[in-house]
């Protein structure tokens, strides 16, 4: 009876451990899982400030180009409109 008592009680020790790692891990995933979304949003408002920096530039640039031959309209076409 008293190796089973220590069979179990080792058993539930080693258990015990392995909840604890489960435990840490789990609040290191919520963690980094934070920074990913901080990371994420910062990024979504770069993209678009870069975005509008990206459509201010196009417009002064078909200016530029539509002086150059007589004020003729001029439209840049391509990937730029797609923003």
């Amino acid at each position: 009876m008293l190796r089973f008592v220590e069979r179990l009680a080792e058993s539930i020790a080693s258990k015990l451990e392995v909840s604890n790692k489960l435990q840490t891990g789990r609040v290191e995933l919520q963690r980094k899982k934070e920074e990913v979304e901080n990371s994420i949003k910062s990024s979504a408002n770069n993209m678009e400030k870069l975005k509008k920096r990206v459509l201010v530039l196009k417009g002064n640039i078909e200016q530029s180009i539509s002086k150059l031959f007589n004020n003729r309209p001029v439209t840049i076409i391509g990937d730029l409109n797609k923003f």
